[in-house]
């Protein structure tokens, strides 16, 4: 094996040097690239990266401003790292956004009880207190140190007294070790944007078109599913920190939930996509078991938008929002989008769900 080397079976871990990127290797050292050649990796994955790496270093992004509040506890290179890849995701979807628009960006840690309060969406997020049994915080997990600890997030896009804007938070714990630490922290800015992007695009057709009586039209799947497609493609310098990640996602959350589904064959594939399609948006949930669907949408779904984008590229998926408003059905979005209906498209995807499962076996035989 390579010096470089991860298996990406196992928990992966980051650092930051001088708040760039570094992963650690199987053999204990740090390293800020990858050997392997970009033929290694499937050409859907080579064909999603390029897309959405044509100009990866650039931070211009005319369109979009950032506001930031930082706390003084927050760790500053963490601060860094975030507003160098806030810079980047902007940069990426300038083009969608058709005026200057202001995105707030709160970072904060537990020690910024106190402050939230005065903000009711950093406080219902972030330190918000249930009656449901067992429930923590983020900010009450940050101060109970007993589970490891990660980057938190949330974002949106939506109108307060008038004015509307993007509006972004990022959680962590003050005292955070970054050897001890979820491993998806580093794709927490990128994903979190996309969802600005998402809810810009349905807002702005809101205000452009007419709403029908259907008009939210946007499966989990899609949602958080792309999300992480989008932002494990670009959140890592090359392909194969990208693709390591991906697949770490998907063998996690495919084995965690293997007692409840496998997936061995294409059709199996078809009816997981039809289920994570109607969780939000069905009238009836053709699953006997939402939750688990719930998750496999982030990870299943990354798959299924990388295949979408992959084909189509970032145009195909910049269609597809702008059509999210006034289809009456994820059918019709697709259709007018990509020239596929859901089943057509479903069908189309499931082979490379079934060779991702094939290839990074995740139920061990």
């Amino acid at each position: 094996m390579p010096p470089d080397y991860v298996d990406f079976k196992s928990q992966i871990t980051y650092g930051l040097r001088n708040s760039e990127l570094i992963r650690k290797a199987d053999s204990g050292t740090f390293f800020d690239s990858d050997s392997r050649n970009k033929n290694s990796f499937s050409l859907i994955r080579q064909r999603a990266f390029d897309e959405l790496n044509k100009n990866p270093r650039s931070r211009e992004h005319p369109n979009i401003e950032f506001v930031y509040d930082i706390r003084p506890s927050y760790p500053s290179n963490l601060a860094i790292y975030i507003q160098r890849e806030l810079d980047e995701a902007a940069a990426l979807w300038n083009r969608f956004f058709k005026k200057k628009l202001i995105v707030n960006v709160y970072m904060v840690t537990e020690k910024d009880r106190e402050y939230v309060k005065g903000n009711p969406w950093l406080q219902r997020n972030l330190a918000a207190t249930s009656n449901a049994p067992g429930f923590k915080s983020e900010f009450d997990r940050f101060e109970d140190r007993f589970s490891r600890p990660f980057v938190g997030g949330g974002g949106g896009f939506w109108e307060t007294n008038g004015n509307w804007s993007g509006n972004l938070y990022f959680s962590v714990a003050s005292w955070v070790d970054f050897n001890n630490i979820n491993a998806e922290w580093p794709v927490t800015a990128k994903h979190e944007f996309l969802h600005v992007v998402q809810d810009y695009a349905f807002y702005r057709n809101l205000q452009d078109r007419p709403r029908t009586l259907h008009s939210v039209v946007q499966p989990t799947h899609f949602r958080e599913g792309s999300a992480n497609t989008i932002s494990f493609l670009t959140s890592f310098r090359n392909i194969g920190w990208s693709s390591d990640a991906l697949d770490w996602n998907f063998v996690l959350h495919t084995r965690d939930f293997s007692s409840w589904k496998s997936i061995k064959s294409e059709q199996d594939a078809i009816t997981l996509m039809k289920e994570m399609e109607c969780l939000k948006d069905c009238e009836k949930l053709s699953s006997n078991n939402p939750s688990q669907v719930f998750f496999w949408s982030y990870s299943f779904g990354a798959v299924m938008w990388e295949w979408v984008l992959g084909t189509y590229g970032i145009d195909g998926y910049m269609r597809m929002l702008d059509e999210l408003v006034t289809a009456s059905s994820f059918d019709q979005v697709t259709r007018a989008a990509l020239g596929l209906t859901t089943d057509e498209l479903y069908s189309k995807i499931a082979p490379y769900i079934l060779e991702t499962v094939q290839r990074t076996n995740p139920y061990g035989n």
